[in-house]
């Protein structure tokens, strides 16, 4: 592709961005547009999870309404922050707090802080992460509950990459694994499957033993990247994984992509540091996705 080109391909991206992120205002603008949702038809109560910090705010209250705006039943919707940023949590998500929605004090544990707080307070529950700077479709939600089927030893994503092996056995470096996979055939269940946090990700009751929740381990083997902290520990318990729905980009409000854990573990090679802690802990990835990919 020659520099023109690509030229044209950045304007048309951006301005593809732009017009997803004006569609995205508008329906949140709209809240609250569904009233009549259906049963999740869980055994137990469904919970979504997510952290904010206090730079993430001012577009807070957007993400809230996407996901207080759900087409099934959410039983709690809850926000873990540390006491510092929730005394400085904005009147706009205040607001919309109430029978469903809840502002939690919980210690920062970085990225943690999205998953463990509720896996220690709620281990009888579903458990479906969202990030705070994302727009979520209203069948957002749905679409991962309804991947789910009684008795596996399963959870659910909407979006994932596939953890890899050299033809040698040896973990091949993490720019190097399959990313946003979309063939039919990467949808599992499996267990190279590697959920990434900003499309959700559905914890069964009873996904994790009790070593997920050591914070001394985690934070010093993977102080960075929870997604590879929860990954290998379902791959320690058996755990398996299944990718539903379309390869859909969801939609990050302006300005709240910028930096951040995701350029640094990249640009700074930490996941590959990170997984090499994981692998000399709990033991190599081949040992698992030999178990059947």
């Amino acid at each position: 592709m020659n520099p023109i080109q690509r030229l044209i391909e950045r304007k048309l991206a951006a301005h593809k961005r732009k017009t997803a992120q004006r569609d995205a205002l508008r329906a949140v603008q709209a809240y609250p547009r569904i009233v009549d949702k259906a049963p999740h038809g869980l055994s137990s109560p469904l919970i979504v999870s997510l952290t904010s910090y206090a730079k993430r705010f001012a577009t807070l209250d957007l993400t809230i309404k996407s996901l207080l705006d759900q087409d099934i039943v959410v039983d709690q919707l809850l926000l873990w922050v540390s006491p510092e940023d929730l005394a400085q949590l904005p009147a706009s998500v205040r607001a919309l707090e109430g029978a469903v929605f809840r502002a939690m004090p919980t210690k920062d544990i970085r990225s943690y802080t999205k998953l463990i707080p509720a896996l220690r307070s709620h281990p009888e529950c579903f458990i479906l992460t969202a990030d705070d700077d994302i727009h979520y479709p209203s069948d957002w939600a749905r679409s991962i509950v309804e991947g789910y089927q009684v008795g596996e030893r399963m959870t659910v994503c909407r979006r994932a990459h596939m953890a890899a092996v050299g033809p040698d056995g040896a973990t091949l470096p993490y720019q190097q694994w399959p990313h946003a996979v979309v063939d039919a055939g990467d949808r599992g269940p499996g267990f190279a499957l590697f959920p990434t946090g900003v499309g959700g990700v559905l914890y069964p009751p009873g996904t994790f033993d009790a070593e997920v929740l050591r914070e001394d381990v985690f934070l010093d083997l993977c102080p960075y990247a929870d997604d590879l902290w929860f990954f290998w520990l379902e791959l320690v318990g058996g755990v398996q994984r299944r990718r539903v729905g379309k390869n859909h980009k969801f939609i990050a409000w302006p300005s709240t992509q910028e930096g951040g854990l995701l350029n640094d573990n990249l640009h700074l090679g930490r996941n590959d540091q990170q997984v090499t802690a994981l692998e000399a802990r709990y033991g190599a990835l081949q040992k698992f996705v030999g178990r059947g990919v």
